[in-house]
């Protein structure tokens, strides 16, 4: 089969990327993530461990664990970043942050995964942080 010039330029023209965009609101989907992190703390975390605060606004939440009887003292920062070609193809890459006294802080990224796969990421989420709350 013999290909002309004309269609090798018409086959460069297409590009390869996918042409998947969402049409919902993506602070929005980030909002009820984040709500139900909360939630999932305050359910398996909360028994274990002291927790003087925890708080969220737009894609960060904070934690700070002050566990006396258990020598823990440590402020975790977890942040759900993106730019604006993962906001587009709805893809979130969770960080944590976290700062002990007289350590240096320590970034502990999680991966690249899709906004809409909310249950694993909660699962993923409290796995990690339970393995960082016990490192001493």
């Amino acid at each position: 089969m013999k290909i002309t010039l004309d269609q090798l330029r018409d086959l460069q023209k297409v590009p390869n990327k996918s042409k998947v965009k969402f049409s919902w609101d993506f602070e929005n989907e980030i909002e009820k993530l984040m709500k139900m992190i909360e939630k999932s703390i305050n359910k398996e975390i909360a028994p274990k461990y002291r927790i003087e605060y925890c708080n969220y606004w737009k894609n960060n939440l904070k934690i700070k664990i002050n566990d006396n009887d258990k020598l823990i003292e440590k402020l975790i920062a977890f942040n759900l970043a993106y730019n604006n070609t993962d906001e587009r193809y709805w893809y979130i890459d969770p960080q944590f942050l976290v700062n002990e006294l007289w350590k240096k802080t320590k970034v502990i990224g999680m991966w690249k995964i899709s906004i809409m796969d909310k249950e694993n990421i909660i699962e993923k989420f409290i796995k990690i942080l339970l393995s960082i709350i016990e490192q001493y």
